[in-house]
């Protein structure tokens, strides 16, 4: 039986002496520099073998010393990202086909088929991120972070070409389901944050993620800006539509009406308006939200009038009612507001809808 020696290769950041970590024993070493002086490029490790959590013991670890790149692109004057323990610097059709995916780097992981045995996770890459002590962070811009990955794309091309199927994305994601059942279901992105520090956030926010788009060109009149995209179908698949179809669903948030939200959304009379274009379903009731009257509903005593805080090109549609004795009660609506008469002294309530707003 032929026996399989997985070598895994460990990428690590050398200490200033650019020489292997203890218990990688050199095997070799880069030519003399300018002053006579060799560094231990490689080593060979078998004293990080952990029968338990891993890697085996079996044939040792190969450890790459120091700084690491891979060029195949003749037409770089310089080397990309050269400030990382792993560069890559790819040119597109060297070495590879444009007629398939044309990757700088490619990394696949599976099980065996038939395994029936108990993992503990299985991962096609890992990366983590941890800060320690008390560091500071100089400059602005979009490369002054701290991230686990981070991923631009950078688009120079000129006039007009065909797009790809799934557009031009900085991070696409896709779970591909071909086989039974599972209790956790299948996602293409999950994105949590987690609070493990006892020391008060200060009413920081701490998102699971935040989206944006902008535009530093001087508000360009041809680009919409979308925070967050939730296509209905997207034209480019051959798939069906599934029987349940729910573009944006949030679970139950909590009971405490003073903190906690399914949606929160920022805005006043007149600023950040909410647009749905289709109709509205509500499985329980609609509220204000507030203690005072506001344009869709309050209360009063008769006579009584009310200027409206939104701006509307058209009076809204508004419905009274006496709630002291049931008599009668008449309002009179304008775009700015309305007056309500009847039983003098008498209470009553008001429902206002909106239409157009200025």
């Amino acid at each position: 039986m032929k026996k399989l020696l997985t070598i895994c290769l460990l990428f690590v950041a050398s200490a200033a002496s650019g020489q292997c970590p203890f218990g990688a024993a050199p095997v070799y070493t880069t030519p003399p520099d300018a002053n006579g002086e060799t560094q231990v490029q490689a080593g060979w490790d078998t004293t990080i073998a952990d029968p338990v959590n891993g890697p085996s013991a079996v044939g040792g670890t190969l450890v790459l010393c120091r700084r690491i790149f891979f060029n195949d692109n003749p037409l770089a004057k310089t080397q990309g990202g050269k400030n990382a323990a792993v560069s890559i610097n790819h040119l597109t059709g060297s070495g590879t086909s444009l007629f398939n995916q044309d990757r700088a780097l490619w990394v696949s992981t599976s099980n065996p088929v038939g395994d029936t045995a108990i993992h503990k996770s299985i991962t096609g890459i890992q990366v983590e991120t941890d800060i320690y002590g008390a560091p500071s962070f100089a400059g602005r811009g979009p490369d002054s972070e701290i991230a686990g990955g981070s991923f631009q794309v950078g688009d120079w091309h000129t006039g007009n070409v065909a797009g790809s199927n799934f557009g031009t994305n900085a991070i696409r994601a896709t779970v591909y389901r071909w086989g039974g059942n599972t209790t956790s279901g299948w996602t293409g992105i999950q994105a949590f944050a987690q609070n493990n520090s006892a020391a008060p956030g200060d009413l920081t926010n701490i998102m699971g993620a935040s989206f944006w788009a902008e535009d530093t060109m001087n508000l360009n009149p041809n680009l919409l800006g979308i925070g967050l995209y939730l296509p209905n179908y997207p034209v480019a698949r051959p798939g069906h539509r599934l029987r349940y179809n729910w573009a944006l669903y949030i679970s139950d948030f909590g009971s405490d009406f003073a903190h906690d939200y399914n949606i929160r959304s920022y805005g006043t009379a007149v600023s950040g308006q909410n647009y749905f274009g289709g109709p509205i379903v509500a499985g329980s009731e609609i509220v204000t939200g507030q203690s005072t009257n506001t344009d869709l509903a309050g209360t009063g005593v008769m006579p009584f009038s009310y200027a409206f805080a939104g701006r509307y090109q058209q009076p809204p549609i508004c419905v009274v009612s006496d709630t002291t004795t049931g008599a009668a009660a008449l309002i009179q609506v304008t775009k700015t507001g309305f007056v309500v008469q009847g039983v003098t002294g008498n209470t009553f309530n008001y429902i206002c809808i909106g239409r157009q707003n200025q």
